[in-house]
């Protein structure tokens, strides 16, 4: 029998530090041995059928990350769009953590699947091959908290009248809906054991018997040729050639915001003590479904992290904050030791008294230690009143433009102009060269053009079109740097 078995090899222990093999002649002592000794049994063969269930409907934080990796939604988006579609009665209720269905709306389905079948040929085709009558693992009680899972309405949607980030999130949630009337994925999966020289090679294959579910969210097809040939254990094989492969460790992926997001749900994967993560398994994570999204927003906003492209990255002045933060405020942990005073008191067995103590204990630490604290960090400031500027989101424009600590509107405001634009994540502080006693501001006029215009108006009405995000005047282009 010629059949070839592309293996890998279980690396020994005595040859690895820290998971790596870093002196390359070590593996290729293995090699020289394969090549004069290549002889070889297979030391253990299973072939296991396996059963793969459709995914489960849609919690919020689920759909965001699928909407995250797919489409590079950010997480609020996607909150905002569901509840939009929501609010169109297009969907059921968004601010949800569970992933099941009631049962007694099991009998909605065929009415469900008719309305989706109406959004194009694509889902015409798709439920064509659904069958109302089966039915999945989602549809329990036992599993239903607050509320069920996210799914399509009865209610007949006209996709055109969507937006393309509504048609988006509706068809991921109609699509996983659908794949709930689909049979499971079925395959067998196979493992080889070789032992060479003593040394153990493995390989796994996959050979697919129904595509099932997977069939509707267009699963790839070239699993079926990752295929080992049929064995037995015992069976002699042969050493023929090797690849040793060299690479470069590489630290940890930065977290977008959809990955963030799935982190701060298993947050127990964060920690190493087992009866903390025992803990933390057991909750919610950090936030809620529809607290989540507002807390990475509002780290962009206070300036804690900022945006490279999809990456979220500590900025400096998130960075100096958390060198000074109480080592207890950095991990995990302390959520674990929270959540399971919270679960004792919630049982009965916890006292309120004693827990809310602790907390004030603790924030009346912070409040003292901040007396001390002096933050190494140069931040812009404002020029009016000379406090801190800090980064905001537009939540209308979906800009950043930076405002001063002090700004207000009221009557006795310290900093009545303290707002300025952004451009390359730093204020534009360029002053007007008419007074030289206001600041150019960007606005936009009635038929939607940007200019700029001096903040001392009505005193002063300098007004400047725009270049390239700043006031376009060839002797004024330079902003003026105003930092600590």
């Amino acid at each position: 029998n010629k059949d070839e078995i592309q293996t890998k090899l279980k690396v020994p222990d005595e040859i690895k530090e820290n998971d790596y093999v870093i002196d390359k002649t070590l593996i290729e002592d293995i090699e020289n041995k394969l090549k004069k000794n290549p002889l070889a049994i297979i030391s253990d063969y299973t072939v296991e059928k396996k059963t793969e269930y459709p995914l489960l409907p849609y919690s919020l934080s689920e759909l965001q990350l699928v909407a995250g990796k797919k489409y590079n939604y950010e997480p609020k988006l996607v909150l905002d769009t569901v509840q939009s579609l929501y609010e169109k009665k297009l969907t059921t209720y968004p601010r949800s953590d569970c992933s099941y269905l009631p049962e007694n709306q099991f009998d909605n389905a065929t009415e469900i699947l008719n309305t989706l079948s109406n959004i194009d040929d694509n889902f015409k085709t798709l439920i064509q091959e659904a069958n109302p009558k089966l039915k999945s693992k989602a549809w329990n009680d036992k599993k239903i908290t607050a509320h069920h899972a996210i799914i399509p309405t009865a209610k007949q949607c006209d996709i055109n009248n969507l937006s393309e980030t509504e048609k988006n999130i509706y068809k991921l949630i109609s699509t996983c809906y659908i794949a709930q009337f689909y049979p499971a994925h079925i395959y067998n999966k196979t493992d080889i054991k070789i032992n060479c020289n003593d040394y153990i090679f493995t390989a796994t294959g996959k050979t697919i018997l129904d595509l099932g579910w997977k069939k509707i969210y267009k699963a790839n097809h070239n699993d079926e040729e990752n295929i080992l040939p049929i064995c037995h254990k015992d069976d002699k094989v042969i050493f023929i050639n090797s690849n040793i492969t060299e690479g470069i460790t590489k630290p940890p992926k930065r977290f977008t915001p959809a990955t963030l997001l799935e982190a701060m749900k298993k947050i127990d994967k964060f920690v190493k003590a087992p009866e903390v993560k025992a803990i933390l398994k057991n909750v919610s994570g950090i936030g809620t479904e529809a607290t989540r999204a507002s807390i990475i927003e509002k780290l962009l906003d206070k300036n804690f992290i900022a945006k490279d492209k999809q990456n979220l990255i500590p900025t400096k002045y998130g960075e100096s904050i958390y060198k000074i933060l109480p080592h207890f405020l950095k991990t995990p942990d302390i959520t674990a030791i929270w959540e399971n005073e919270l679960s004792k008191i919630a049982e009965g067995t916890g006292d309120v008294q004693k827990f809310l103590g602790g907390q004030i204990k603790i924030i009346n630490e912070a409040i003292k230690q901040t007396k001390t604290l002096k933050l190494d960090i140069d931040m812009p400031k404002c020029p009016y009143c000379h406090s801190i500027l800090r980064p905001v989101i537009s939540k209308k424009t979906n800009l950043k433009y930076w405002i001063c600590k002090n700004f207000s509107t009221a009557e006795d405001s310290k900093c009545k102009k303290g707002i300025f634009s952004d451009k390359d994540d730093k204020p534009v502080l360029i002053h007007c060269n008419k007074c030289r006693k206001g600041y150019m501001k960007k606005n936009i006029s009635k038929d939607n053009k940007i200019f700029w215009g001096c903040d001392n108006y009505p005193k002063c009405k300098n007004i400047m079109s725009d270049k390239n995000g700043l006031p376009n005047n060839s002797t004024n282009t330079k902003r003026k740097k105003l930092f600590k």
